[in-house]
């Protein structure tokens, strides 16, 4: 239910006709998970996953310094897949006559944890959480097409559950992420 409202709220932005331009993002990046679960033989713990995401971003006709987002991550080990559908809201920072923005918003979505091979350690239901983020941003040309790549550090409060033995157990997603990836704006 909560990746549906964050997609079709999305979606709403993306619909709006102010809009002056999207872009299209594409990142790596690392995130923690902490908490365990068991049910038997088997047993998740926490540690830190490595993943990838997609994201399409808009931006204002009027020139404000606004821009929303819409994104879906995802970050897996052996034994475990994250996965992160967001809403987010920034304000960009433009550095005078240079190709390089700064950027500081937050993220608002759902988180959900995914076991892999478990036949007694169920996915719990998608959880609602958030995240604040700053990003610096450098842009180029790249034939004839404005290019940027960007760092972005968050942090982050999700809590996603799984369902071990007939209970269920809660993990924190949240602390510190880094993610890095290029943009292409069209």
């Amino acid at each position: 239910m909560s990746v549906i409202i964050v997609l079709i709220g999305g979606l709403l932005l993306f619909a709006n006709p102010d809009l002056r331009q999207d872009t299209y993002r594409a990142e790596l990046g690392v995130s923690s998970l902490s908490g365990s679960a068991s049910s038997g033989s088997e047993s998740i713990k926490g540690g830190t996953l490595v993943g990838w995401g997609v994201s399409l971003t808009g931006e204002y006709r009027d020139e404000t310094p606004l821009r929303h987002s819409l994104g879906m991550q995802r970050y897996e080990s052996s034994k475990k897949t994250l996965e992160f559908y967001t809403l987010g809201l920034d304000y960009v920072f433009q550095w005078p006559e240079r190709p390089v923005q700064f950027a500081f918003g937050a993220e608002a979505g759902s988180v959900q944890l995914l076991p892999k091979g478990m036949s007694s350690i169920d996915a719990g239901r998608a959880k609602l959480g958030w995240e604040l983020h700053g990003e610096a941003m450098h842009y180029f040309v790249f034939r004839n097409q404005l290019v940027h790549a960007y760092v972005r550090p968050a942090w982050r409060v999700y809590q996603p559950e799984l369902e071990a033995g007939g209970t269920t157990e809660k993990f924190n997603a949240g602390g510190l992420s880094l993610t890095g990836g290029m943009g292409i704006q069209f």
